[in-house]
Parts: C-alpha cells; structure tokens; sequence
C-alpha cells in the first residue's frame, strides 16, 4: 500500500516538476501578450459598465422629461380652455363696462416720403 501511494506521490511530483518547466519556458512575448488581453479585458469590463450605467441614467432622465411633457401638457390644455372661455365673455357690453367707449373720428397713421435727403449721387433732394 505504501508503494502505491509514493507512486501516486512521484507521479503527481513529476506532473508539478513538468508544469514548472514549462511556466518557465513561456517567453517574454507570451507574457506581454497575456498581459496586454488581460489589461484590455479589464479596459472594455470598464467601458461596459460604464456605458450601462450612462443608460440606466439617460432611461430615468428621459422617464422624468415624459412626466414633464405630461404635465405641462395638461397645464397648456387648462390655459386653453381659460382663454376660449374669457374669448367667449369679451361682448361690447363688457368693453364698455370697463371703460371702454366707441371712436368718434378714426386717424389712420400712413408714412409719406421724406422730401429732404440725400440721393446715392450725393445730390440733396
């Protein structure tokens, strides 16, 4: 029995004693490479968070406008109907129940031409 388990023993040593063998044969370049893809994985788990963060953001902003939207919606509707309604009430009897009165001579305002000035030749008119 004991033999059996040092050749269990030697056998799990020798495995260990090859393993170690072959870490140390790995080149420098396997290195870099291995380190360069692990650096990159990290870069783009970074990134990946990130960017699901920003939309979880932009997705509870764009959730707030639409209730914004709502409301000032239902604010514009209310105004509406306060103006169709104070529309309706203007009558000629309520002009001149606040003070209002009818015209009795209408002036229109027109613009003559200036009869002094100077022309683009430089000539006074």
């Amino acid at each position: 029995m004991t033999q059996l388990v040092q050749s269990i023993n030697t056998g799990f040593g020798s495995m260990n004693h090859v393993l170690n063998k072959q870490i140390a044969k790995t080149s420098k370049v396997e290195k870099r490479i291995f380190y360069v893809l692990v650096a990159l994985l990290i870069t783009v788990s970074v990134f990946y968070v990130y960017f699901l963060g920003s939309t979880v953001q932009n997705t509870a902003q764009r959730s707030n406008i639409e209730n914004e939207i709502k409301t000032i919606g239902s604010q514009i509707s209310s105004l509406e109907l306060e103006y169709l309604s104070t529309k309706n009430n203007l009558t000629l009897n309520y002009a001149y129940s606040i003070g209002f009165k009818d015209v009795k001579k209408i002036n229109y305002i027109s613009k003559k031409p200036e009869v002094n000035g100077i022309t683009l030749n430089g000539t006074i008119k």
